[in-house]
């Protein structure tokens, strides 16, 4: 029985040792090369710093290597003296170790990129601890990307879109890690909509300027909150005298219903939209003329307990008019802007479509006329060759006629002589 005991007890602290090792390496001793933006812009600065954690580190003789092609060492800290590409540091603590501290940054290096692409960083060297015992550890290089990485589309669409103005501050590319924006990217449209899922906590985005040395400004698309965000995409001129905004309203929620400020249709009596109404598209066109001072306007949500107000459709102006229909959702949170560019012509500009319209009238009529012209002259060409086709047909006739009576008459004669 003792023996059992035994037994059972040593395999308990066979067990107890297997699980403190096992939490012991699941915890694990690192020495980390970290840095604050793991995406940066060209001329943007960032940090790359050493962290330790889970252990205390007293002492290090460290070399950093990085790529000056594409980045720019702006600051270290003492100790540290530079060669190429490679930072030296070497530190240790006064006090000979008493008080450090594990989970903390051992050395922080600043710098600022230069160019596009990915650049690493990559370190070597001894780390020891209160011990003055060899820190053993591997530290994984780390890599930071500069500029957007395009792929073959991307490529195109600038390529087609480049612009060397120097006041340009539109965005040839917008583009999101989330499915679902609306309405599609163009240029010229400066709102765009989205919802998504409380799990979401940030939003990836693609900014690309039409003009390769303007500037971009991203605010708002981390730590996205429950209800509205709005993202900020602004687009600086490379002379920094324009600047442009795009805005993402996005709303975030558990009930995307809810959050519907999708129109199910849009139409104003007697005039045609451009384009056809689509609930993703947000901007139409219309012209109507001078007489049409007011829109008779229909639009319906798709949820019906969503609201419509509809601005700017009565009174028109002589020329350029803005309609904003805006759908609010049943969130009393969610929107969304449905705009109508709407050109009221002028009595000047209804009269000269008016005699444009007489002159295309007059030369219809005019193409009428001489098809019908051609067509009589045809006819009658066409009946003039038919008497002369009846003609000779009568004639053949006639020959044929007087043929058979000579032949017959001679046929008869010679029976009377032979009689």
């Amino acid at each position: 029985m003792k023996k059992v005991k035994a037994i059972f007890i040593l395999l308990i602290a066979l067990l107890v040792s297997y699980l403190l090792a096992s939490t012991v390496i699941a915890q694990g001793e690192y020495i980390l090369l970290k840095t604050n933006k793991e995406k940066v812009e060209v001329g943007e600065e960032f940090n790359v710093f050493i962290q330790t954690q889970n252990v205390g580190v007293a002492a290090c003789n460290i070399r950093i290597y990085f790529e000056p092609d594409k980045v720019e060492l702006i600051s270290s800290p003492e100790n540290s003296n530079i060669i190429n590409n490679t930072i030296l540091y070497t530190w240790f603590d006064k006090q000979g170790g008493v008080n450090i501290k594990e989970d903390t940054i051992l050395a922080q290096f600043q710098f600022k990129a230069k160019e596009n692409g990915i650049t690493t960083f990559d370190i070597q060297g001894e780390f020891y601890d209160k011990e003055e015992q060899n820190i053993h550890t591997t530290i994984e290089p780390l890599e930071i990307i500069i500029g957007e990485q395009l792929n073959g589309i991307d490529t195109q669409i600038l390529q087609e879109k480049r612009s060397e103005k120097q006041n340009n501050t539109n965005l040839a590319i917008l583009r999101l890690n989330q499915e679902g924006i609306n309405p599609v990217f163009q240029n010229d449209i400066k709102e765009y909509y989205l919802t998504i899922g409380e799990d979401i906590k940030q939003i990836e985005i693609t900014a690309i300027p039409e003009n390769e040395n303007s500037r971009t400004k991203i605010e708002g698309n981390e730590n996205l909150k429950i209800g509205m965000n709005i993202i900020s995409i602004k687009v600086f001129s490379p002379n920094e005298q324009k600047e442009t905004e795009y805005k993402i309203f996005v709303t975030k929620t558990d009930d995307k219903e809810k959050a519907n400020a999708n129109l199910e249709n849009l139409a104003i009596e007697h005039i045609t939209l451009t384009p056809e109404f689509e609930k993703q598209t947000t901007n139409y066109e219309v012209t109507v003329e001078n007489n049409i001072e007011d829109l008779n306007i229909l639009a319906i949500p798709e949820n019906e307990k969503a609201n419509v107000k509809i601005e700017g459709e009565k009174s028109l102006k002589i020329g350029n008019n803005l309609v904003n229909i805006i759908v609010t959702a049943p969130n009393n949170i969610t929107f969304k802007k449905y705009v109508i560019y709407v050109k009221r012509k002028s009595k000047i500009e209804t009269k000269e479509d008016r005699v444009e319209e007489q002159k295309e009238n007059t030369t219809a009529h005019n193409i009428i006329e001489a098809n019908i012209i051609d067509n009589s002259k045809e006819i009658e060409n066409v009946v003039e060759e038919t008497k002369e086709n009846e003609t000779k047909s009568g004639l053949w006739i006639i020959s044929i006629v007087i043929i058979v009576l000579v032949v017959s008459g001679i046929v008869v004669i010679m029976k009377k002589k032979k009689a």
